[in-house]
C-alpha cells in the first residue's frame, strides 16, 4: 500500500513538473523562448528590425517580443493595439468574401471573368477561381506609385491585362492586378463597396473594432509611423519615414489596417468560425499551384502541409511595413510579426518561429563575409534585369550599390566576389553570370529558392 501511494506521488510530482514547465507546440517553453531571442538577436545585429513580435497557443500570448518603437522620434512602444498596415493580407478577407458570395447563390468561382465584365482580355478563359487563386496568368502589378488618388477602373487602365504570362491554370505566379480585378467584379455584383462588406461580414462577427481601410485624410489613434530606407538629400542612405500613400484603391488588394489583437483573432478564426461553411474553409485552403519553398497557394492564403498538418501562411508588404502570419489550426498555435520598416526580416523570423516550435532544426543567419572591390568591378553589375515574374534594378545611391524589386525600398547590397553580391538585410543571394565581358544572367535566391535572370538593359 505505502508502495503504492508512493508510485501515485511520484507520477504526481511529474505531471506537476510537466506542467509548469509547459510546452509550446512541441518545444519545452523556456528553450524555445531562448532559440527564438537567440534568433532574434542575431537579426537584429542587421540593423533594421523594428517589430511587435508574439506567438499565441489558444488566446493565451506565451511569447512577446518588441524591439524598436512604434514611432523611433517619440520612442513610442507597441502595443497589442498599435496599428500597422497589413499589405496584401488584404487579400485574405477577399478571399473570405468571395466564398461567401458562393454561399447566398450570388457567384460561382467557376465563372468565367467574362460573365460579370464582357469586354475582359480572356475573360472567357480565365475564372474567379484562377484570379483567387493567383493561377490567371495576369501581371504581378500596375506601375503606379500610389502618390495620388486613382479609381479602380483607372489603375486598371493602367495595367496591361492583354499580356497572358501563362495559360490559365497551369501554374501559380502572384498577381496583385488579378485582385484588383476581383475588387471590381465584388462591388459591380453587390453594389457596394468592399471594405464595408468586409466590416459587417467579416470584422464584426469576429470583433475586430480596430482593422479597416486606411484613408489618408483620417488621422488614427495608435498608428505606427512607418520607415524605410533611402537617399536624403545629400544622396546617402537613412532611416526615414515612409512616403504617404493614397492606396484605397487597393481596398481589396492591401490596403487595411489592424492591430496583432485583431489579426490574432481573424487567424484563430481560420477554418473555424462561422463566417464561412466548412466546406468554403476547406476549398479556401486547398493547394491550387506551387508557391515556392514547400508553399501552396489557396483562395487568399499560402497552405503547407507539414507532417500531416495543415498550417496557414500570408504576408504584407507596403509603404513602411511589413507584416505577417504562420497558423496551426490543429495545435490552435498563431506566430504573428508586425513590422514597421520597409525591410523588417519577417520570413525568417516566422518560418524559424515554426521549424523551433515544431521540434526542428532552424536556419540561424550566418554571419557573411564580404570584401572589397574596386568600383569599377561592382558596376559592372548595374543595370536592369528580368526574372520570370519579375524584374529588378541594381544601381549606385552615392557610393553604395543597392537592389530595387518588388516595389521595395533599396536594399543594400555587398559583394562576396566578384559574381556573387548579398543583400545586407535579408536572405537574398545574387550570382552573376559573365559573357561577352559583362554579367548578362545569373541566379537571384531568395531564401533558398533560385529563379534564373537575364539582363535587359
Amino acid at each position: 500500500m505505502k508502495r503504492t501511494l508512493f508510485t501515485v506521488f511520484a507520477i504526481l510530482i511529474i505531471l506537476h513538473t510537466a506542467t509548469s514547465q509547459g510546452f509550446i507546440g512541441k518545444k519545452e517553453t523556456s528553450v524555445f523562448k531562448k532559440e527564438a531571442d537567440q534568433l532574434i538577436d542575431r537579426i537584429k545585429q542587421r540593423g533594421l528590425l523594428n517589430a511587435h513580435i508574439l506567438v499565441a497557443q489558444k488566446d493565451q500570448i506565451v511569447y512577446e517580443r518588441q524591439v524598436g518603437f512604434a514611432d523611433l522620434d517619440q520612442k513610442t512602444p507597441f502595443s497589442m493595439d498599435t496599428k500597422f498596415r497589413i499589405g496584401s493580407i488584404t487579400k485574405c478577407f477577399t478571399a473570405i468574401s468571395f466564398l461567401q458570395l458562393q454561399e447566398k447563390g450570388k457567384i460561382d468561382v467557376m465563372d468565367p471573368v467574362a460573365k460579370y465584365l464582357p469586354d475582359f482580355p480572356n475573360g472567357e478563359d480565365i475564372t474567379l477561381h484562377h484570379l483567387l487563386s493567383h493561377t490567371s496568368g495576369l501581371a504581378r502589378d500596375v506601375r503606379f506609385d500610389f502618390s495620388s488618388p486613382i479609381t479602380v477602373d483607372g489603375l486598371l487602365e493602367k495595367a496591361d491585362l492583354k499580356t497572358s504570362r501563362f495559360e490559365p491554370g497551369s501554374k501559380m505566379s502572384y498577381s496583385n492586378v488579378g485582385y484588383l480585378v476581383l475588387t471590381k467584379i465584388f462591388e459591380k455584383v453587390t453594389g457596394q463597396r468592399i471594405e464595408q462588406y468586409f466590416q459587417k461580414n467579416i470584422m464584426a462577427p469576429l470583433g475586430m473594432k480596430d482593422t479597416g481601410l486606411e484613408k489618408p485624410d483620417v488621422q488614427y489613434a495608435n498608428f505606427a509611423t512607418g520607415y524605410k530606407l533611402d537617399a536624403d538629400e545629400q544622396g546617402i542612405l537613412s532611416i526615414q519615414e515612409a512616403d504617404p500613400i493614397f492606396h484605397e484603391v487597393y481596398r481589396g488588394v492591401g490596403a487595411l489596417y489592424s492591430t496583432p489583437q485583431d489579426l490574432l483573432s481573424f487567424v484563430r478564426a481560420l477554418g473555424s468560425s462561422e463566417i464561412l461553411s466548412e466546406a468554403s474553409w476547406k476549398k479556401m485552403f486547398e493547394g491550387y499551384g506551387r508557391a515556392g519553398n514547400g508553399l501552396d497557394y489557396g483562395y487568399g492564403m499560402f497552405v503547407y502541409q507539414d507532417e500531416e498538418e495543415l498550417k496557414l501562411n500570408h504576408s504584407g508588404r507596403i509603404n513602411g511595413f511589413r507584416v505577417g502570419f504562420l497558423y496551426n489550426p490543429k495545435q490552435d498555435l498563431s506566430i504573428l510579426f508586425s513590422g514597421n520598416h520597409d525591410l523588417a526580416e519577417r520570413d525568417d523570423i516566422l518560418f524559424n518561429f515554426d521549424r523551433i516550435l515544431s521540434n526542428e532544426a532552424f536556419k540561424m543567419p550566418v554571419d557573411r563575409k564580404y570584401r572589397s572591390l574596386p568600383n569599377k568591378k561592382i558596376k559592372k553589375v548595374l543595370g536592369r534585369y528580368k526574372a520570370e515574374d519579375f524584374e529588378f534594378e541594381i544601381k549606385m545611391i552615392g557610393d553604395q550599390l543597392v537592389v530595387v524589386s518588388h516595389g521595395d525600398p533599396p536594399t543594400p547590397l555587398l559583394p562576396a566576389d566578384p559574381n556573387i553580391f548579398y543583400a545586407l538585410y535579408y536572405d537574398l543571394v545574387l550570382s552573376f553570370e559573365y559573357e561577352g565581358g559583362g554579367p548578362n544572367s545569373g541566379e537571384w535566391n531568395y531564401r533558398g529558392q533560385g529563379v534564373k535572370f537575364k539582363k535587359i538593359e
